[in-house]
């Protein structure tokens, strides 16, 4: 005879297997229908209390957020007005600082650790009077590795106004048209003529433009010619005695400035001479055109290799600064960017190509250094100068998008602004000097309380 206990199992099976077949649809299966949950909520509840615990303690042991503010190399920022400050250890004082960049250099370390604080927390603490570089940078840029970045200074007139901007562009390069070696471009800035050439602009004559191009010099802003490094002038070389018969190829003599040419034979490159009291001068196609269009000497005469060596100056006029043919000049629509593009200075290279119609963000408005733009990548970059083709960086600077430039001098200033010398981004010396010079950030001047207005 079944017992009592015997009857409830039997309920309870039957109970079970009603379930099963309700939530799983197979009154067989071996584990209950809400295991499962049961397990999961006790779970939850045992972390939720293990988490709640855990705030707790952290509560008990940082209140406020305010704890080990006292150490060196703490950097404190308000969380409610971003406002910077440094313990002083020796004054047992709150140091708050005029801007981000003085903060940085006040630091005894530059192994800084920043912290936000409330200023709730911060109200106990004694200040010291305000400190730091009046017109120090706000923000820094972040710290990196240098990018291959290309430099621009580009002009274009602007329509329908007719006024020019000039932009200064670090980063991607902005593309174009770039002129070949034998090709140049004549602007005028101000009331000079220029010849734009390779990498440099030379002064020119009037007369010694109309000779490479009938077409009026197109008005550029001086500002993106000062801008570019200066070559010597196009012009002729001078010539002494002018005018006056010497001894010229075998023994007939020509009034110094004759102009002689040597025609290219088997293969080797026409020549080009100038007489002079001692003898013949070799000279450029350019500067063999220069003379011609300035000494009004008569024709050039046609000689003979040999008669060219039977009677060789002393005197070298020959200017490999000079572009060895007359350029080929292009005509082009002001309206669209003239360029210089170093495309390779963080190779440590000075060299540059021009470009027209490139591709420029719009005007923004005027920069405190009087460009029109200054476009950097990220608003701004740590630099270092570079003054010549293959040479180091010498000295830095942080740069910004407002076009000022902040030097900085040492190596344990750059340190404590969280930057290293190997980190700068070589920028031509011509185009730094477009950047309108900002207070230098040292560390010493950053630990000066600013004076009372």
């Amino acid at each position: 005879m079944q017992t009592r206990k015997d009857l409830y199992q039997a309920h309870r099976l039957m109970t079970q297997r009603v379930a099963l077949a309700l939530l799983q649809g197979s009154p067989s299966a071996a584990e209950s229908p809400l295991r499962r949950t049961g397990v999961g909520t006790i779970c939850g509840v045992m972390v939720a209390v293990l988490v709640a615990a855990g705030f707790g303690i952290t509560g008990l042991i940082f209140k406020g957020g305010a704890r080990n503010l006292e150490r060196p190399g703490i950097l404190i920022i308000e969380k409610e007005t971003g406002a910077t400050y440094a313990y002083s250890r020796q004054d047992r004082k709150l140091v708050p600082f005029l801007n981000y960049a003085s903060a940085r250099l006040a630091m005894p370390t530059s192994e800084i650790q920043r912290k936000t604080v409330s200023s709730k927390s911060l109200a106990k603490y004694p200040r010291d009077p305000l400190t730091g570089i009046q017109g120090a940078p706000e923000s820094l840029p972040e710290p990196g590795k240098p990018s291959q970045t290309a430099w621009s200074l580009c002009a274009r007139t602007t329509a329908p106004s007719g006024g020019s901007t000039v932009s200064l562009v670090g980063g991607p390069d902005i593309g174009g048209r770039p002129l070949a070696d034998a090709q140049g471009v004549v602007v005028r800035g101000g009331t000079q003529d220029w010849l734009i050439w390779r990498n440099s602009r030379m002064r020119i004559t009037p007369k010694a433009a109309r000779g490479l191009s009938a077409e009026q010099p197109v008005a550029v802003d001086e500002r993106w010619l000062n801008g570019l490094p200066q070559g010597p002038d196009y012009a002729a070389p001078t010539i002494p005695q002018q005018g006056h018969e010497f001894p010229g190829p075998d023994n007939t003599s020509a009034p110094a400035g004759q102009i002689f040419h040597v025609a290219a034979i088997a293969g080797t490159p026409e020549r080009w001479y100038v007489q002079l009291p001692d003898g013949l001068a070799s000279i450029s196609a350019a500067q063999a055109r220069l003379l011609l269009d300035s000494l009004a000497a008569g024709p050039p005469r046609d000689i003979t290799p040999a008669q060219a060596a039977s009677k060789p100056s002393q005197t070298n006029l020959y200017d490999r600064a000079l572009p060895d043919s007359p350029p080929h000049i292009v005509a082009y629509d002001p309206r669209q960017p003239l360029c210089t593009v170093y495309r390779k200075a963080s190779r440590l290279s000075t060299d540059a190509r021009f470009t027209i119609g490139g591709s420029l963000p719009a005007p923004s408005g005027q920069t405190s250094s009087g460009l029109d733009q200054v476009v950097l990548p990220g608003g701004g970059t740590f630099a270092g100068t570079l003054s010549g083709p293959g040479q180091p960086v010498q000295t830095f600077s942080l740069l910004t998008d407002q076009g000022l430039r902040y030097p900085v001098p040492t190596a344990d200033d750059i340190a404590k602004l969280g930057y290293s010398t190997k980190d700068a981004t070589p920028i031509p010396a011509n185009l730094l000097q477009l950047f309108k010079e900002g207070p230098t950030l040292t560390s010493s001047a950053a630990v000066r309380p600013v004076p009372a207005k």
